[in-house]
């Protein structure tokens, strides 16, 4: 074999970034090893309020053989989530909700890497930041239906037509993306 080869790119890879201490750990790429899952800002402007530049976060790994993945309109994640193996491949899925400068309403997101690809798992869901204080784990495995998630979310529509405060604390069971 000569330099270059794939064991030798794949072990490369394999080798750790420097992990901040917001870093989430898991098995994200299913090979048994722990890696950090973590959102990298983009550069905010001096008044707060914009991006100095393009207006992206990317979700980043400790094993660089994982791709990183971008999330456009995203100035990082007010969650992200290690929601376990809820699919039943090898490896751990993310819940993540891409932040943004303004407003409550955001949306939340069900990740797998599968395959060297990101794939998402559930349709993107509607999420109030009342949601988010609360610490809710946004996605789990159903225990009672294989191949189903129990998905918390936020009824906007609700919300809009009568106010009620309960709309922001919504639980649905959806099957996963295949």
């Amino acid at each position: 074999m000569e330099e270059g080869d794939k064991i030798t790119d794949y072990n490369l890879g394999k080798k750790q970034a420097i992990i901040p201490s917001y870093g989430i750990p898991g098995d994200f790429d299913g090979d048994g090893t722990t890696e950090y899952a973590w959102t990298v800002p983009p550069k905010i402007d001096e008044t707060g309020e914009s991006c100095a530049g393009e207006c992206f976060a990317l979700l980043t790994f400790s094993n660089t053989s994982i791709p990183s993945l971008r999330f456009d309109m995203s100035i990082g994640a007010d969650v992200l989530q290690n929601i376990g193996n809820v699919d039943d491949n090898p490896g751990d899925e993310l819940a993540i909700v891409p932040s943004w400068f303004t407003s409550c309403w955001r949306t939340g997101q069900g990740i797998t890497f599968r395959n060297g690809l990101w794939k998402s798992i559930v349709e993107p869901f509607s999420i109030h930041c009342d949601l988010i204080e609360k610490g809710v784990k946004l996605i789990k495995k159903d225990p009672d239906k294989r191949g189903y998630v129990i998905v918390s979310y936020s009824d906007m529509e609700k919300w809009a037509n009568d106010l009620n405060p309960d709309a922001m604390f919504q639980t649905k069971t959806v099957s996963l993306k295949k």
